[in-house]
């Protein structure tokens, strides 16, 4: 969380509260502590049971990095990227995570969800994937008309080059790749190029001019990442399936700021305001994509800059006495921020109330944050 700066939206309120994803998975335990109240629409492609479940884990995991937790509410367990999301999930795997119903099924439920019955799902996480197939290309070029954003992993069959898998390979969706804690790239995070070939090299598909068969799109951590599992648990697991994750919640926190984004706004923020490990340079490139998912800097992107009341030259800076709107601190600001009892406030963003900032050569403004 703290490493893709989700926990830096949270601080002006940003939680992609009430945003609609969707998730294909395994199915979800809705009991778990940290996902309680959080999944508005089930249907079971398996069982055909009314309730939601999961039998296996993955479903739930995949969750709870998207949206467990209650962000700095009471809830100790804070995993998930938006705690404000609400989920519509589809079983579409079994136990043994062999799926028994093909998950275009799953795909074109949602995409009906959004056409035929209100509920406005901007993006959908798939933590699957197989072989190069063109078999997904048309419900995801729907999904793309109905201005939702396909999510995907590229897959978990790296180091070689030329090993994403389907559909994360394709230009119609967000495909990601794994990070460790160092930012490396995992080493079994699958590389591109995507197939040089009909429909995959046609830019009509394209969300962007330079993609010419970059994969995976962006870069998340998917080592070592602590999240929900069945039976109230906590598991700490390793996958491409959570690096997609990390990204389907910062598409939540992107649309509670603009709930009308276009998707292909939403894909080339979260592309061009990446971090760049410097051990992946230069990007972009067919290991890291455009670099590793930074939630804050995209959100910063849809704010715009006529809300960052503050300018700052080299260590130099002027406060206006009264801000209207919430106040942005670049992250590189060398201050200190006190709220008027006397505590230290964590910039970046501040919310309305009053506060003291005191620069590194000991200056002190009282400012007042109106909303």
């Amino acid at each position: 969380i703290q490493t893709v700066m989700a926990d830096s939206c949270w601080v002006p309120g940003y939680i992609g509260d009430s945003i609609i994803l969707g998730i294909l998975d395994t199915g979800i335990d809705s009991s778990h502590p940290a996902l309680s109240g959080k999944v508005i629409k089930w249907r079971d492609f398996i069982n055909n049971l009314p309730y939601p479940y999961d039998d296996h884990g993955h479903g739930t995991a995949g969750a709870g990095v998207i949206c467990g937790g209650d962000g700095f509410g009471p809830f100790t367990d804070d995993i998930g990227v938006a705690p404000g999301v609400k989920l519509v999930v589809a079983k579409m795997f079994a136990s043994s995570g062999v799926p028994y119903v093909d998950p275009i099924y799953g795909l074109q439920w949602m995409a009906s969800l959004k056409a035929d019955s209100g509920f406005n799902i901007r993006a959908i996480n798939n933590a699957w994937g197989g072989n190069i197939t063109t078999h997904f290309w048309e419900v995801c070029n729907t999904l793309k008309a109905l201005e939702i954003l396909p999510v995907f992993s590229i897959g978990n069959s790296g180091p070689n080059p030329s090993t994403t898998c389907s559909p994360g390979n394709y230009p119609l969706v967000l495909g990601l790749g794994a990070t460790n804690f160092s930012d490396s790239i995992a080493n079994f995070s699958s590389r591109g190029p995507a197939p040089d070939s009909i429909p995959w090299n046609n830019s009509v598909y394209w969300y962007r001019a330079d993609w010419n068969l970059i994969k995976p799109d962006l870069t998340a951590p998917g080592v070592s990442v602590r999240t929900s599992w069945t039976n109230h648990q906590y598991s700490i697991l390793n996958g491409t399936s959570f690096a997609t994750a990390h990204a389907t919640g910062a598409i939540a926190i992107l649309c509670e700021k603009n709930p009308v984004l276009p998707i292909e706004e939403i894909y080339n923020i979260l592309l061009d305001n990446t971090d760049h490990p410097a051990q992946g340079a230069p990007y972009p490139n067919n290991n890291y994509g455009w670099g590793r998912l930074n939630v804050w800097k995209a959100l910063q992107a849809v704010i715009g800059v006529e809300e960052q009341e503050i300018k700052f030259v080299t260590n130099d800076f002027v406060l206006p006495t009264i801000v209207r709107g919430p106040l942005y601190l670049p992250q590189h600001a060398r201050v200190t921020v006190f709220d008027i009892s006397g505590r230290k406030v964590v910039p970046p963003y501040l919310a309305p109330g009053v506060y003291f900032i005191e620069t590194d050569e000991k200056i002190i403004q009282k400012i007042i944050v109106l909303k």
